[in-house]
């Protein structure tokens, strides 16, 4: 479908584009002042284990698709060096990186809007987009979302320019393994993508069936799906290579598969939540999927419709059917859902520029902006020097060569897991065999392995109970935090050697 270029939003675009690079301004200014999740943390040593050159999945527990973490781990080996003081740092370098991700997920929302609706609509996609508290929770977190949802809208970009506006068949066949590239980087990035992945291409099907007939649409589908093979393949071998192919499906497919959470539990809360925080949001977002729906039957001129609406579509199921759908996955789903939101206010816009009510119109922006400030004060209420403290002590009272037991409160990095199971928080503690956490504490009294320090959280704690008595016979508190250090007198040769 073409809307017209010239919207109602035009008059308002200058002021709500300043708007928006005052709000991406302030963004980056909350990589430095807001709390720190668990995620962040367990992201930041999956990275730094990679550049100690550990297998993932083999040789300490994950279950998320290594892409950021391998494209990320040469920023620690830049820094391996630098000392402490670098290393407290790091962690912010990494969410500065992320907050660019989204950056660049923005300016595509905007390319993309403006093709089909003009500038001033694609404006205020963005400021949506940006308004989003999930956006702002998510989208400045260490974590590889981040790079997950640029990759997805540069798929759905390509999907839309190959098939509605390259003007040759060479042309519309490189985008579509551009397309298949970032499908496969998406899916090399986080499997929470692979709903919206399977919306993208009913779209491409679609999108290719109406413009090209089907001889053309099988082949543009074959790019596509050669360049997803092309980015997935190497990975596969990097793993088969290292003796770990076997680990990644194990980790990454069955274990997500059998995750214990559900949608009941967890997904409705999330999304309850997100409806509280973004009525707006959400509400033009219905609206606007509503309005795109309408016209996907008429021939698409420039694929935003058919896109958005079965993307978001896709992307509901997803949400109901994953085992745990939290906010980094609305996040990831936040680029179309914006898209759809920006279409619904330009017909709003439209509608009242008819009925001659200019401050309705005038409103929309303005209600962004306030969307945008509430949900940026929430985070700046919780400055976070919590997880930092740790950190620092972690950082000043080991060495590189140390080991830590870690439990999921967010502070403890950069320092080898005394567990396999490093993050063992209430999902995967499901995971975890009690004879491992029995072997491990008999490991403590022996001697064979002995941390540097504990990281005696609630979620440790909510281990089977012989671990905790041997932390409490051999570790006494730092003061710092949940933090626990070796106690006088129960160094690991002196605890082997007595009876």
């Amino acid at each position: 479908m073409q809307y017209d270029r010239q919207t109602a939003l035009d008059r308002h675009r200058r002021p709500l584009l300043a708007a928006c690079a005052v709000l991406g301004v302030f963004a980056l200014f909350l990589c430095f002042y807001r709390a720190w999740d668990a995620d962040e943390f367990a992201h930041l040593q999956f990275t730094w284990m990679l550049s100690q050159g550990r297998t993932p999945y083999r040789d300490f527990f994950e279950h998320h698709t290594p892409v950021f973490h391998l494209l990320t781990a040469p920023y620690f080996d830049m820094i391996r060096d630098t000392g402490s003081g670098v290393m407290l740092i790091a962690p912010f370098g990494l969410r500065v990186l992320c907050t660019l991700f989204t950056a660049l997920t923005a300016a595509v929302v905007f390319a993309m809007t403006r093709r089909a609706a003009g500038s001033g609509t694609a404006v205020m996609a963005v400021a949506l987009f940006l308004s989003c508290s999930f956006v702002l929770e998510k989208g400045i977190e260490v974590r590889p979302d981040a790079l997950a949802a640029l990759l997805l809208m540069v798929c759905a970009y390509a999907i839309a320019r190959g098939l509605c506006d390259a003007p040759t068949p060479e042309e519309r066949l490189a985008w579509a393994l551009v397309a298949g590239l970032a499908t496969g980087g998406t899916l090399m990035t986080s499997q929470k993508g692979i709903f919206t992945v399977l919306g993208l291409f009913a779209a491409l099907l679609v999108l290719g069936l109406r413009r090209h007939g089907r001889g053309f649409t099988l082949a543009f589908a074959g790019v596509a799906l050669a360049g997803t093979l092309a980015a997935i393949l190497p990975l596969l071998w990097l793993f088969a290579r290292r003796g770990a192919l076997g680990e990644f499906f194990q980790h990454n497919v069955v274990l997500n598969i059998l995750w214990p959470r559900d949608f009941a539990h967890e997904g409705w809360r999330w999304l309850g939540l997100a409806m509280a925080k973004d009525t707006m949001f959400m509400a033009l977002a219905a609206l606007g999927v509503l309005l795109l729906a309408r016209r996907l039957g008429r021939r698409p001129q420039t694929g935003l419709g058919t896109i958005v609406v079965l993307a978001v579509v896709a992307s509901a199921i997803g949400f109901v059917v994953l085992p745990i759908a939290q906010r980094q996955y609305l996040f990831m789903t936040a680029p179309f859902a914006s898209m759809a939101a920006a279409v619904a206010a330009g017909w709003l816009a439209e509608r009242w520029s008819r009925e001659a009510r200019p401050w309705r119109v005038a409103a929309l922006p303005a209600l962004v902006v306030f969307y945008f400030v509430f949900h940026a004060a929430l985070q700046l209420r919780h400055p976070d020097r919590y997880a930092i403290a740790k950190l620092d002590y972690v950082l000043h009272h080991t060495t590189s060569t140390d080991t830590v037991l870690t439990g999921w409160a967010p502070g403890v990095a950069f320092r080898r897991p005394a567990f396999f199971y490093g993050f063992p928080h209430q999902e995967v503690r499901t995971f975890i065999p009690p004879a491992k956490v029995e072997a491990l504490a008999a490991d403590l009294r022996s001697g064979r392995v002995h941390p540097a320090l504990v990281d005696f959280d609630d979620d440790l704690q909510a281990l089977p109970a012989v671990l905790g008595e041997a932390i409490r016979e051999l570790y006494e508190p730092t003061g710092v935090a949940t933090l626990w250090k070796r106690r006088e007198g129960t160094e690991p040769g002196r605890v082997a050697a007595s009876p």
